[in-house]
């Protein structure tokens, strides 16, 4: 399955408007901003299949007028990344990760509490990847590989250096 990276914010607007399907039926949500919360905890629970924190991220990352979406975003993606990080097996998906919102932390255009979202996520990642034993990359496949190639042209076309792993230092 291919993911449109263009659409991720469309994607997620349209969940964040719609009750997630577990509400509880005895606190009925009121207001968008209820629906909108229900929604992201939902999304975050339910890990992110599609990684649509991390694609509306990219897609959003010249928008400093959207800070509240943006933070939401590196909040939920550093929350699912981190759970699911034992699962990846994928070296470079997991770098890639670390680096672009590494780099997006250190960007002029952004507000700071956006950059201190993406620092923050940037050193979790990184920390974590330091208790990891395996540090060979395995084969990337579906979403991963879509994503690691729209982080690595982004970062290229920027001219952000990769940042090197614990061993290169």
């Amino acid at each position: 399955k291919l993911y449109n990276m263009s659409l991720a914010t469309s994607e997620l607007r349209c969940i964040l408007s719609t009750p997630p399907p577990n509400t509880n039926n005895n606190t009925p949500l009121k207001d968008s901003t209820s629906i909108a919360y229900a929604a992201l905890e939902n999304l975050r629970e339910s890990g992110d299949p599609s990684f649509l924190f991390l694609r509306t991220l990219i897609e959003l990352s010249t928008c400093p007028a959207e800070e509240e979406i943006q933070f939401h975003c590196i909040t939920g993606f550093r929350y699912v990344f981190l759970n699911k990080w034992d699962n990846i097996s994928d070296v470079d998906f997991k770098n890639s990760c670390r680096d672009y919102v590494f780099f997006l932390g250190l960007e002029s255009n952004l507000t700071k509490t956006v950059k201190l979202g993406c620092l923050n996520a940037a050193a979790s990642f990184w920390k974590r990847s330091w208790s990891d034993d395996n540090n060979v990359g395995q084969q990337q496949d579906g979403i991963r590989s879509d994503l690691v190639t729209g982080i690595m042209n982004e970062l290229v076309q920027r001219n952000v250096p990769r940042i090197g792993r614990k061993v290169d230092l």
